[in-house]
Order: C-alpha cells, then structure tokens, then sequence
C-alpha cells in the first residue's frame, strides 16, 4: 500500500513537475519570442530614425551645394548637389513605404515628398538658369535666404516627426526591458518551484537543477548579448545627436574661427572619453597648425603633411603596435613605445582637396570586439569627419569668395566697393559718438600719384604696376589697424582715418606723403624714377555728412593739392 502510494506521489509528482515544466517552457518560449518581435520594432524605429537623420543630412547637403553653384556658378558644385539630392529620393521613397509606420505619418512622408519634389524643382530651375549665364535670380534667393526659408519648415516637419519616433523607440526600449525583467523572474519563479516539488525526488531535483542552470547561463548571455547591442544603439544615438548639434552649429557660423572655437567646444561631447587633436591646413608647403586639442596627450603645434601616413595616403590610418617606420613621426614617441597604439589620424578632405587632420587617441574597440563592432565605431568617426571637413570647406569657400569680392587683385588693399561701405558704417559709429559725448570725427584721404602715366609710357605696365603695389605697401604700413586702406581707382588711392581731429589728420597725411616720397623703386634696369603722391582731405562732419560728399570733398581738396604743385597735403577746408 506505502508502495502504491509511493508510487502515486511519484506519478502524481512527476506528473505536476512535468506540466510545471511543459508551462515555465511555453512561458518562456513565449517570452523570448516577444522579445524578438520586440527587438525586431526596435530596430525598425532605428532604422526610420537613421533614414530620418540622413534625409536632413541630404537636404542640407544639396542646398550647401546649390547654395555654392549660385554663388559661385561653379559645375563642380552639381556632382554633389545630384548625389545628395539621389540620395534622398531613395530614403524618402523608403520612409514613404515602411511598413512599420501609421497612416498619418506615411501621409506625412508622403507630402514631405511632394514638398521636396517641388523644391529640388525649383532648384533645378536655378541651375539651368545658371548654365545659362543667368544666376541673378538664384544668387538674389541664396543672398536674402528666401532659398533656404522653404527648406527650414521641411526641416522642422521631419523633426516632429523624428521626435514622436523617437518617443516610440524609448517606449518600445522600456517595455522591451520589462519583458526581459519579466522573463527572468519567471525562469526563477519556475526553478524555485520545480525545486520544492522536486524536493523527495533527487534524481529529478537533479535533472531540473541542471535544466534550470543551462537555462539561467543562457538566459544570461543572452541578457549580455542584448545589452552590449542596446549600449552601442544607445551610443550610436547619442553621437547622432551631438553630431547633429554640433553641424547645426557650424551650419550657422560666419566664419572659420568661429567654426574652430565651436569645435573645440564640442569635439570632446562627440568623441566622449577620446583625447584629440584638430590640425588646420595653413600653407601651401605642407604645414598643419594645432587648432583644438583636447585630453591629457601633448601634440605638436605645427606638423608637416608628409609627417603623417594618414595625410600621405589620402585615407585613414591607425597607428600600429610597437611604433617603428610605420608610425607617424608627429606623434612623441620611441621605437617600441605602446603609447601610440590604437592612434587614428583621421584625413579631413572637402571639395577634394585635404583641409586639415584629425587625430583620435582612444575609444576604438579592441580586437577581443566582434569585427562589426570595431566597423561600426569606425564608420561613426569617418562619417563625422566628413561632416565637419564639409562645413570647414564650406566656410572657407564662403570666406574666400568675400574676400575676393572686396579686395583689390594687384595691390591686395580693400576695394572701392568696400571703402564705400565701410565710410557709411562710420559716419553711423561717429553720429552716435558725438551723440553719446565729444568724438574727433574721422577723415578721408585722396591720394594721387603724381606723373604715374609717365611710369607707363617710359618703363611699361609692369613697372606702373610695380609703382602701384610698393605705393600700397608703405601706405599700408604707416597706417593704423583700425585705418582703411583702399584702390579707389588707377593710380588713386583712398584712406580712412578713424577717431582722428583735422590737425592729426593733416599731420598723418604728412607723414604718408614723405614716407612715399622715400621710396626708390627699381625695375630690372635698375632705379625708375622718383615716386610722390599728393593727399586731398576732408573731415567728418565738417566736410561732408555722407560718403559721397565727403570723396567729394576730399577730390576736390586732391585738385588743388596738384594745381598747387604736386607732392603735397591740401585740406578740403583750406580750398573753400
């Protein structure tokens, strides 16, 4: 009877182990599925997110490009602006069709795409006008930022929607980690269980213990396999961000500097727990200057383009292990030395040309990484370099064509337009100084060089230029940093002097008459001739209340500096 009853527990103890296990499976198996399905929208929402991201870098790639080909008329700007322009119908067309959004936010991509359509429309007008010849209209939209007003709202559109994408994927993360919570104190729940049924039975206590760890040990690596790739996930979105932040920022600086202090600001948030170095291309003969270091390694602040592996092969370079021939020679270090390991120099090229160098000192995965780990970590550098090589060329571009727009080819000096404007602007400083209390005034210079027609005739253009440029120079240098010094014209010259009474003026314009009276300019046979100039001047706001009257004043004045004998200063006050 014990026997049979015995027997009974046992069956009857097998039987609710068995079906407490057949359970804690199904539950389990259950879970695990849930957390592929849910792992699967994860990376769904990821992959919108991405699309979303690149679609804005497109759209801002294309109208930087547009934006040059106006301004400069340059076909070189239409390879990129096509590619990123091809680029973004296939990701629109993607987000336009994924499965995994609603109705509303398709529509919403559907429309963003039709809005897009009738920009890169409008864009495609421009750039036949300009392989026309006719880049007013499109140069006069860049100029006023009517072109790029358009562009802001599609911009702020795919934001909304990035964001509400971006609320769904930290929901989804949540509930996914609550699954995972769920799921392990399930498992545990069932072996404590299975443990207290098993507890008369120790063959089976034993079979279900040895179960319950294969499943706890897999359940664990599986947990460390899922949280290394919702770390990198994380990382990775989290670099996206500041990337994003900080090519904002470098899409709204005015000039290079202002771009390099940004970097500097934020490089270390982009690259977290990486020292580095950013090297600025400064000269024709190879030379890179330190801009924006960071971290506890010393750089060098000047290096040479052929010092660096990276800059001579045109691509990215890893230093190797133990140093020797193949480790860049700008880097402090001996034979045999660790402390260079692992250090990237990263090539920054814009416009096919290499504008600077980054150098990265850590952060890269180690070798014990899975290679698409190590790949992935890689990829993000390369692809914000690239970002912020293409902002830096930008603005350098910019800068040159402004330069070029308000300097004087020969001479190097400001131009008339840029005078014009710059008298304007102190006549408005010098109203409000007078306003505020007693302010000097400023004046303006004419300044003429006496005979040069004779230097033209007798020696060529060569030296009539040659007069010009040295005329410029010594101008130039018995000026102060806040005077302007500009070509007005031939061989005019014109100079502004700022925060100065008459009685200096007049005493400065002396002293620049007699310092290019010294000259002695010789061409290839030798001394060319005396060199003298005469000066007219006219003083705000005695003279004149705007920039026209006060040139004319100050031409009027130079008439009667060279009817009174040339090689001297007259005063517009003095000819009244």
């Amino acid at each position: 009877m014990r026997k049979s009853r015995t027997q009974k527990l046992l069956v009857r103890s097998t039987l609710v182990i068995a079906v407490a296990i057949a359970t804690t499976g199904a539950l389990t198996l259950g879970a695990f599925d849930r957390l592929v399905v849910r792992q699967a929208e994860i990376e769904r929402l990821h992959a919108v997110h991405g699309d979303i991201v690149r679609v804005r870098a497109s759209i801002f790639r294309a109208e930087a490009a547009y934006r040059a080909f106006a301004i400069a008329g340059d076909e070189q700007y239409l390879e990129p602006y096509n590619a990123a322009v091809q680029d973004l119908d296939t990701r629109m067309q993607r987000l336009a069709s994924n499965a995994s959004l609603d109705a509303a936010e398709l529509a919403e991509f559907k429309q963003l795409g039709i809005d897009l359509d009738v920009k890169q429309a409008e864009f495609a007008r421009g750039i036949r006008d300009g392989l026309r010849g006719h880049l007013q209209d499109s140069t006069r939209r860049v100029r006023d930022g009517s072109a790029r007003a358009s562009l802001m709202s599609v911009i702020e559109r795919l934001d909304r929607i990035d964001l509400a994408q971006e609320t769904r994927l930290n929901n989804g993360q949540g509930r996914y980690q609550r699954m995972v919570d769920g799921a392990y104190i399930l498992v545990i729940g069932a072996m404590l269980v299975s443990l207290v049924l098993l507890g008369v039975l120790v063959f089976r206590i034993y079979r279900a213990s040895a179960w319950a760890y294969e499943a706890r040990v897999e359940l664990a690596a599986r947990n460390v396999e899922l949280g290394r790739l919702l770390a990198a996930n994380d990382a990775a979105s989290r670099h996206m961000h500041e990337l994003s932040a900080l090519m904002g920022y470098l899409h709204a600086c005015n000039t290079t500097q202002e771009a390099l202090q940004v970097l500097k600001d934020r490089l270390p948030a982009l690259f977290p727990g990486v020292g580095g170095a950013l090297y600025e291309w400064v000269s024709t003969d190879g030379l890179m200057q330190l801009t924006v270091a960071w971290g506890e390694r010393g750089h060098l602040p000047v290096i040479r383009a052929d010092e660096c592996w990276g800059l001579r092969r045109g691509q990215p370079f890893t230093q190797p292990a133990g140093g020797g021939v193949l480790a860049c020679k700008h880097f402090h270090h001996e034979v045999g030395d660790p402390r260079v390991e692992g250090i990237e120099c990263l090539p920054m090229m814009a416009h096919g040309e290499i504008i600077g160098l980054l150098v990265l000192e850590e952060g890269v995965p180690s070798a014990e990484c899975d290679e698409a780990e190590r790949a992935r970590a890689h990829d993000i550098r390369e692809r914000a370099v690239e970002h912020v090589a293409l902002s830096l060329g930008n603005l350098r571009l910019r800068e040159s064509l402004r330069e070029q727009s308000i300097r004087d080819p020969l001479t190097g000096l400001h131009n008339r337009r840029f005078l014009e404007e710059f008298v304007e602007r102190e006549i408005i400083v010098a109203a409000r100084k007078r306003a505020d209390g007693d302010h000097p005034g400023f004046a303006v210079l004419m300044i003429d060089v006496d005979h040069f027609k004779k230097f033209n005739d007798e020696y060529g253009h060569d030296i009539g230029d040659l007069v010009l440029c040295e005329v410029a120079r010594t101008i130039q240098a018995g000026t102060r940093a806040t005077d302007i010094v500009a070509r007005y014209g031939g061989e005019e010259f014109s100079v502004v002097l700022t925060d100065i009474a008459p009685e200096l003026a007049r005493e400065r314009a002396e002293s620049l008459r007699a310092a290019v009276a010294g000259l002695e300019p010789k061409g290839p046979r030798g001394f060319v001739g005396r060199v003298t100039v005469s000066i007219g001047l006219a003083h705000y706001p005695h003279d004149g209340a705007c920039s026209a009257d006060l040139h004319a004043a100050a031409d009027n004045a130079l008439y009667e500096a060279k009817r009174g004998g040339r090689n001297r200063v007259h005063l517009f006050r003095d000819a009244a």
